[in-house]
């Protein structure tokens, strides 16, 4: 019997599993001190504090924050922490005096509450940064989210984006980029200046932004990474003294990048990155990528105009996903009417599925159905043999005792699968009776379609001979994979309607 060998998830198997929330070094576009909770005093410092505050690192441990602060501002940020278990995080401009002459330094300041301590970043703003015109930025915020708001699906959403995002930030490359059910990525809109390696429409593998990196995303709002080249600063000491292990960035901004990361990048010919979280519904919907050819530090002002749009953009992509499901509903409800209606009518439950075939196959958008009682089919449209779908009920009876199952790629999960594939590679089984002897089953043909990747996914890690030293693939060629044995995927609507469906098939089988 052939099997189907399945594609390397570095994902869940390697990937997943790194934990880069405690890599222990901040890129040195900013300085991270970690505080105790009760008298604000120093107890960790990034090494680079020197070129901020021009004190030896030693210097600086044991003393308090405030001391670096003229009275008012030691006074603002008193009055802030006050209210830091109401927030997430607190952001705040300071003046902070360098040693030993008080020259002031204007630093952008966010701090993260934790138990028993504050983790507090700080970005210098420069000058320049100062000059720039808020009321322009707002004009430029404003006119991306009226046109947005007149976008009609989401392509359109994605494209406007991109393009508006590189006009704003001057970046080489823009992407939206949006995950799957497995967490493969696709690149839907673009925008980049000639010269720059074109992604659109490749699909990247979950590993290249693998499990621990999404979740990261919820906790920021955005991931910037001004230089690959940049040599990370170390905490010091290299243990909180607190915790007494490694401190968790996982909130952080300046958190340090993975060797991993910066060769990947390197690869892409990319010499800095930034991204911003597309959350839709409380899940990662997708990315706003942005890649850059030199080394670049966007404004304070722009990264924080990037965190709005993100979050606007997130809103849109939500409403028109909305009302596409609420599309779909109105153009069912009737259809759906119209089954449960003849269902509670019609005394035999066999005679309600015969006489409204058509609708089943419309509601749930299926080439071939099947009711299964006890050992009687009643088949319509395309389906499996009667002795397949026999084999195919022991098999759900055994192994898939949930009251709906639904997949789009049946051949990867049930070995005979495979011979039934051009008729039900996807399925929808609803169990309609208690001790399994009922069943109405649905079928999805085979779709066999072209994916083009950025490499090739099986290769997205490349080991040493030591089995542990790992590299990021080293080319994003177009790689084309020829997929079979799947249908297309369910939609969460559908699942809906299989449960209110499933509901009133059993009322009926306990009937019959």
């Amino acid at each position: 019997m052939p099997t189907i060998q399945p594609r390397k998830n570095y994902d869940s198997a390697f990937c997943g599993n790194i934990p880069i929330n405690f890599i222990n070094t901040i890129q040195p576009y900013g300085v991270l001190m970690v505080l105790d909770k009760k008298d604000l005093k120093i107890i960790q410092v990034s090494e680079n504090i020197t070129d901020f505050l021009q004190l030896p690192v030693g210097d600086m441990l044991q003393k308090r924050l405030p001391e670096f602060l003229s009275t008012e501002q030691a006074a603002s940020l008193q009055q802030e922490l006050e209210q830091w278990s109401k927030k997430d995080r607190i952001s705040l401009n300071l003046r902070l005096l360098k040693q030993p002459d008080n020259e002031p330094l204007d630093c952008a300041v966010t701090l993260h509450p934790a138990e028993h301590f504050f983790i507090v970043e700080l970005q210098e703003i420069k000058q320049k940064e100062l000059h720039l015109s808020f009321v322009q930025i707002y004009e430029q915020i404003n006119s991306i989210m009226r046109v947005l708001k007149e976008t009609d699906d989401v392509k359109a959403i994605s494209q406007i984006t991109v393009q508006e995002f590189k006009a704003l930030s001057g970046f080489d490359k823009v992407m939206m980029y949006q995950f799957d059910e497995e967490w493969n990525g696709t690149v839907i809109a673009e925008a980049k200046e000639e010269g720059m390696d074109a992604y659109l429409d490749l699909r990247f593998p979950a590993s290249d932004v693998p499990q621990q990196a999404r979740n990261l995303y919820f906790k920021n709002p955005y991931r910037l990474i001004p230089d690959v080249e940049a040599a990370p600063a170390k905490l010091i000491p290299v243990l909180n003294p607190v915790t007494h292990s490694f401190t968790d960035l996982s909130s952080c901004n300046l958190r340090g990048v993975s060797r991993v990361h910066v060769e990947y990048l390197k690869n892409m010919k990319v010499a800095s990155s930034m991204s911003m979280p597309v959350i839709v519904h409380n899940r990662l919907w997708g990315l706003i990528s942005c890649h850059h050819r030199t080394p670049k530090l966007p404004a304070y002002e722009i990264r924080a105009a990037f965190e709005l749009l993100s979050t606007v953009i997130s809103a849109q992509i939500a409403a028109k996903e909305r009302e596409s499901k609420l599309k779909y509903k109105n153009e069912v409800d009737d259809v759906k009417l119209n089954i449960l209606e003849q269902l509670y009518t019609e005394s035999n439950i066999i005679h309600s599925f015969v006489a409204n075939t058509d609708d089943f196959l419309k509601l749930f958008r299926i080439q071939g159905a099947s009711l299964v009682l006890h050992d009687k089919i009643v088949s319509a449209g395309e389906t499996p043999e009667d002795d397949q779908i026999k084999d195919l009920v022991k098999w759900l009876k055994r192994y898939q005792q949930e009251k709906i199952y639904m997949t789009h790629a049946l051949p990867e999960v049930y070995e005979a699968g495979q011979y039934i594939k051009e008729t039900a590679s996807g399925l929808l089984a609803l169990n309609i009776s208690g001790t399994g002897e009922g069943y109405f089953l649905g079928y999805r043909p085979e779709v066999v379609h072209t994916v083009e990747w950025g490499g090739n996914p099986n290769e997205a890690i490349q080991f040493e001979g030591d089995g542990k030293t790992y590299h990021p693939r080293n080319s994003f060629n177009i790689w084309k994979e020829t997929v079979r044995h799947t249908s297309y995927p369910w939609q969460e609507e559908e699942k809906e309607a299989a449960d209110k469906l499933r509901s009133t098939l059993m009322e009926k089988m306990y009937k019959f």
